[in-house]
């Protein structure tokens, strides 16, 4: 599926030039309409703009908005721009549906500061709740992409999105990693089957080998890790990305029906939250 429209979140802040900078990119040299949407949340509207009405404050932010795109776009891409009023991650997957978008572009948090690479609720949300490819800033737009590290745990969702980041992103590099849980010798030693230890774990090693292998003839990455973990999911493939050189993570996750699961609990909410590089997540 190639990208015809994005839809591009601000919120003001410094990393908001970065996210631009990025839409304008991946714009260069291709038929792709971008609109930029910037939402002004109800409580500030009613706390700090009492003395003017709202459709002042929307024009002034479209002035402000129209000059900082007029500055940063010299890829000449075509561009329209949105300002609304509400809760920033429900305008925003409102705006990308309503308009077909193929791709949501946001920054990592609201705090004007590159260095934090925390991410805020607007990020979760979007991520989670829009049912459509996210690219998540969290670092300045210097150049394209060129080394992509695709986590995958080998389900069709995880297919889609590194299918995705590949016709998106083609002169990149990537890296294909995924993860494992072998049987531990507390497990073995739980279910009396010490005796059998290396056999039982070359049986797991085959099985996973084989998926993988079968996965990666779909997705057709020459650079591949399998990664033997006994126990946290979540810190061995953060040291995976932290020991890779990478600009971009790629992540296909389904999600869960619990919120607090899913912010909480959930592998790639905690690759999302932790790893320093700007990520790309597709919750179907």
């Amino acid at each position: 599926m190639s990208i015809k429209n994005i839809v591009v979140g601000i919120d003001g802040s410094s990393i908001s030039n970065e996210v631009l900078k990025r839409a304008f990119l991946i714009a260069s040299n291709k038929e792709i309409n971008i609109t930029v949407v910037h939402t002004i949340e109800t409580t500030l509207m009613e706390t700090f703009f009492t003395n003017k009405n709202s459709d002042e404050v929307k024009q002034e932010l479209m002035m402000k908005i129209a000059q900082d795109v007029q500055k940063l776009n010299q890829f000449n891409a075509n561009v329209s721009i949105r300002v609304t009023s509400g809760k920033a991650a429900d305008q925003i997957i409102e705006k990308a549906h309503d308009l077909k978008a193929d791709l949501i572009i946001i920054g990592a948090n609201a705090k004007d500061d590159l260095s934090n690479k925390t991410f805020g609720s607007t990020a979760h949300n979007i991520a989670q709740k829009s049912n459509l490819p996210v690219l998540i800033v969290k670092n300045s737009c210097q150049k394209a992409y060129e080394n992509i590290l695709a986590f995958s745990d080998l389900t069709p969702v995880s297919q889609k999105s590194i299918e995705f980041a590949k016709e998106s992103f083609e002169n990149a590099t990537f890296k294909l990693v995924h993860a494992y849980k072998q049987l531990s010798d507390f497990t073995l030693s739980f279910y009396n089957a010490m005796e059998a230890k290396e056999k039982l774990k070359d049986k797991v090693k085959n099985q996973i080998q084989e998926s993988f292998e079968a996965f990666n003839k779909k997705v057709g990455i020459e650079n591949t890790q399998l990664i033997e973990a006994y126990y946290n999911f979540n810190d061995v493939l953060l040291e995976a990305s932290n020991n890779t050189e990478n600009d971009l993570i790629v992540l296909g996750s389904h999600g869960v029906k619990d919120t607090t699961a899913f912010l909480q609990g959930s592998t790639s909410s905690f690759l999302m939250e932790h790893t320093q590089s700007d990520v790309l997540v597709y919750v179907p």
